[in-house]
């Protein structure tokens, strides 16, 4: 049993290991992959390749997409080189004031502090970039 924290229950819950033929009874090339599931609202987060470590908290749907949201503005950032993924996360830790992962984001707070921030970036980002 692992402990992670629930972002729809707002608490730590001890999950149950599942499998990805329950997430995902119509994929089955995800069949074989873990993921930790909360007991009170079934929601789920995956884990690492080969064990039982979590990627993040566990999210509800409407945080999974803000979390992708997050990441197309963001990804494009650094893969472009208009700044370096280390300088990213770096930038971001220090509007969030811990440090940062999107899988670790928790609420809508936390999502809107980095949207703003990422977005806010981009564009600055952009302007030094313009001919």
């Amino acid at each position: 049993m692992t402990v992670v924290f629930c972002c729809n229950c707002n608490c730590e819950v001890n999950t149950k290991l599942i499998t990805g033929k329950i997430v995902y009874p119509h994929r089955k090339d995800l069949y074989k992959l873990k993921f930790l599931q909360c007991p009170t609202c079934n929601h789920f987060v995956g884990t690492h390749k080969g064990s039982n470590i979590p990627l993040g908290s566990i999210p509800t749907p409407k945080l999974k997409a803000q979390r992708s949201k997050i990441h197309s503005i963001m990804d494009p950032l650094w893969r472009n080189k208009l700044i370096s993924r280390t300088a990213l996360y770096n930038y971001l830790t220090s509007v969030l004031g811990r440090t940062y992962h999107t899988a670790e984001l928790r609420n809508d707070a936390e999502v809107n502090k980095i949207l703003y921030a990422v977005n806010y970036l981009k564009n600055k980002l952009s302007e030094n970039h313009t001919v």
